[in-house]
């Protein structure tokens, strides 16, 4: 009973992770506009704002991702022998996902060419 507990429990932390990426796409669409005003304006104000909010974007999903990280990989050692090539392979989608936000990371933060549009989720 226990172990279903653990599960549900964590299941139920799982999804307040997918609100908390509902609410990181909706702050994408605010950096978006942002960015279409900096756009009209020219207005560096706007193109600063939205650069701030992709940069917090990044930085909570890579957390989110993290996590998965550690589901997956504490999912995958548990099993020990009796883990398959598609429990690995779960293990190494997760540390690509935290690769590809790193690297959008660094981009953000040290991009000079003034590219318009935020991270992909």
């Amino acid at each position: 009973m226990n172990d279903k507990n653990n599960e549900i429990n964590r299941l139920n932390f799982e999804d307040i992770l997918w609100v908390i990426f509902i609410i990181l796409s909706i702050l994408n669409i605010v950096s978006n506009d942002n960015q279409k005003k900096y756009v009209i304006s020219d207005n560096q104000y706007y193109e600063d704002n939205a650069n701030k909010i992709s940069i917090f974007v990044l930085i909570v999903l890579l957390c989110i991702y993290l996590y998965f990280f550690l589901r997956n990989y504490n999912m995958y050692t548990n099993k020990g022998i009796e883990a398959t090539n598609t429990d690995l392979i779960k293990v190494i989608g997760s540390i690509l996902f935290i690769l590809g936000t790193i690297c959008l990371l660094y981009f953000q933060v040290n991009s000079e060419d003034n590219f318009i549009g935020g991270p992909a989720l």
